[in-house]
């Protein structure tokens, strides 16, 4: 079961979060609760780190670790979603900011987590080196565990540093391309799940307020699989996403 994995990852984890928390005094945590997460996982979203840029020493048990975020209640204020950060992460899947308690607002199918749980103020630019490379080995090996449906990285050049830190069966699992040459968005597969590099929602969105929206929702219908395996290569999916945007543009040019 997933969620027996999960634990057993936690307990290896927070030894070792514990260990770096304290040498670098730097506080820690994740986001959505993992002790909700079982089986049929929809998506799971990968941000940066937390930011924060205060020093401190965590210690945490394995339950408290696994409860997530203590603020991530505070997240909705009544039903709207009033977090940048979650609310524009949202609205790239399709979602406005009210609660929606059966799809994406459901942690038990939804997760939300980070690259390496370590606070700092500036994402990777003023994080230990250790910190973020032991943060993105237990991330990988948390997504390798709960399989979800799709993956939607978002920021903080996460394929490259994926390229980077795999291990070598990752490796064979993992593979990505550009689908426009001068923007920051990107489409993968890990372990044959659909994966997305896109903007960090808290930062500049490429072309315009939808278009992030637009390139998921169209690699959705363009990426086809038949008997859970893709039945079109990345390269042609990206050649199909470029050839119908420039479609679009010519003929609502012509209207």
């Amino acid at each position: 079961m997933t969620n027996i994995r999960i634990k057993e990852w936690g307990e290896k984890w927070v030894k070792r979060f514990n260990e770096l928390s304290a040498k670098y005094e730097v506080p820690y945590y994740t986001q959505s609760p993992l002790n909700l997460v079982g089986d049929g996982v929809d998506i799971m979203f990968v941000g940066i780190n937390p930011k924060g840029g205060n020093k401190g020493v965590t210690n945490r048990t394995l339950d408290n670790f696994l409860a997530g975020n203590e603020c991530w209640g505070q997240r909705f204020c009544g039903n709207k979603n009033v977090w940048k950060f979650t609310n524009g992460a949202r609205f790239f899947m399709g979602y406005d900011a009210s609660k929606h308690v059966d799809t994406i607002d459901n942690d038990h199918k939804v997760v939300w987590t980070n690259l390496t749980p370590f606070q700092s103020d500036k994402g990777f630019t003023d994080l230990k080196a250790e910190l973020r490379d032991e943060g993105v080995k237990s991330t990988l090996e948390l997504i390798s565990i709960i399989k979800p449906k799709k993956v939607v990285f978002l920021g903080g050049n996460a394929f490259g540093l994926l390229d980077k830190y795999a291990d070598n069966n990752l490796r064979l699992h993992f593979e990505h391309i550009k689908v426009f040459d001068k923007l920051p968005l990107e489409i993968g597969r890990l372990y044959n799940i659909p994966a997305y590099y896109v903007s960090h929602p808290s930062g500049k969105w490429p072309v315009s307020h939808c278009f992030i929206s637009v390139f998921v929702f169209l690699r959705n219908l363009i990426d086809i699989y038949e008997n859970d395996k893709p039945a079109k290569s990345l390269k042609t999916i990206a050649e199909s996403m470029r050839k119908e945007f420039a479609l679009w543009h010519d003929r609502i040019e012509t209207m």
